[in-house]
């Protein structure tokens, strides 16, 4: 059976460009060469990706051209599936892979306070996934694959996601 490749949002503007080959750069080619590559498998984006997306049309200036915006929105609505959040990619998935990166990444005094907490809201981390050094919504792309054992592609830099999830499958089409 064919893989199923997860691509992240900053795959989607190379899946859709659409100009001739000698107008566009290495990169694009690199990865119109794996697509053609993998043209028997399935092509998918998680909820997460929609709403990067779509934050980015609604924080674009003004005068970002209306047509424009309708041609991205409609390139997404061509994806057949999309896969959302649930309750099985919020545990095990995304809690392990956070679990994980915290034990490895988390500042020490972060780590021995978590390990004196007597109450929930003691584990709660105020700082967000920044000590940790990843991205929020790459995680959660990342646990969504991890979930559905899928590829994931993407240019992103996740080696603290990969190297505390080796079950994550990750490729990047354009080197």
């Amino acid at each position: 059976m064919p893989d199923t490749f997860l691509l992240d949002t900053n795959m989607l503007s190379k899946f859709y460009d659409d100009r001739p080959d000698g107008c566009v750069d290495e990169a694009t080619r690199r990865f119109r060469a794996h697509l053609e590559q993998a043209k028997d498998a399935r092509f998918v984006i998680c909820a997460v990706t929609i709403g990067e997306v779509e934050y980015g049309l609604e924080s674009a200036p003004s005068d970002f051209p209306e047509q424009e915006r309708r041609q991205v929105r409609s390139a997404l609505q061509t994806f057949e599936i999309v896969y959302g959040i649930s309750r099985n990619t919020a545990a095990p998935y995304y809690a392990q892979a956070r679990a994980r990166l915290f034990q490895r990444f988390a500042p020490r005094p972060v780590r021995r306070r978590r390990a004196k907490a007597r109450h929930v809201e003691d584990l709660l981390e105020s700082d967000g996934a920044k000590p940790l050094g990843i991205q929020e919504n790459d995680l959660w792309i990342a646990s969504v694959a991890m979930e559905y054992n899928m590829v994931l592609v993407t240019d992103d830099k996740l080696a603290r996601i990969t190297e505390v999830c080796p079950e994550l499958r990750v490729e990047n089409w354009l080197l």
